[in-house]
């Protein structure tokens, strides 16, 4: 990522936040467990015992976690598929009326296009 103008401030703050677990631990408890990254070693993280919505993610032993687009490498491209909803949009056509086969034709023809650029 080369288009910020203010690159060496952008690293310090990442390690700023995230070079010390007691204020990684404040930032994810102020967010209300939103931030929170789906990490193995954060599984117990306490966020996740101060309501009881968040009983579901607690011990969850044997499930793996994928970053977007899962197995290819994580890339602007596939964070750009997620941005750009296509695939509720997909579901939603295809709960309203167009057929299960021209929804997914759809989805992935705009797919096809976010990769190509």
């Amino acid at each position: 990522w080369r288009f910020s103008k203010n690159i060496a401030p952008g690293k310090e703050f990442i390690r700023y936040l995230l070079g010390n677990r007691e204020r990684y631990d404040e930032y994810i408890m102020s967010a209300d467990a939103f931030n929170l990254p789906v990490y193995e070693n954060l599984q117990n993280h306490p966020v996740l015992k101060t309501d009881p919505k968040y009983a579901a993610l607690l011990d969850t032993k044997g499930v793996q976690y994928h970053c977007y687009g899962w197995p290819a490498p994580p890339s602007d491209k596939v964070q750009l598929i997620t941005n750009s909803f296509i695939m509720p949009n997909m579901i939603a056509k295809a709960v309203t009326g167009t057929s299960t086969k021209d929804a997914l034709t759809w989805a992935e023809n705009e797919m096809k296009k976010v990769m190509a650029g």
